[in-house]
C-alpha cells in the first residue's frame, strides 16, 4: 500500500510511479488543510503539522497516504 512518514520535519512516501505527488498539511485535527505544492521527488521538507497528506493520481483515481510525526 502506499505510506508516507514524518521524521525531523522531512516528509518521505513511497514511489508509486506517479508524475506527481501532491502533499497537503494539517495543523488541527479536522482543521483546513494547508497545501504544500504537487512535488516530483519523494521527499520534503515540511512545517510543524498534527497530520500530513500524500496524494497521487494513477489511472484517473486518487490514492492518499496520510502520517503524523
Amino acid at each position: 500500500p502506499f505510506s508516507c512518514s514524518a521524521t525531523d520535519g522531512v516528509l518521505t512516501w513511497d514511489d508509486a510511479g506517479a508524475p506527481a505527488y501532491y502533499v497537503f498539511a494539517t495543523t488541527t485535527a479536522g482543521g483546513p488543510e494547508t497545501y504544500l505544492g504537487g512535488h516530483s521527488t519523494l521527499s520534503l521538507t515540511v512545517p510543524g503539522a498534527d497530520s500530513y497528506r500524500v496524494e497521487h493520481w494513477l489511472t484517473g483515481q486518487a490514492t492518499n497516504a496520510i502520517c503524523s510525526p
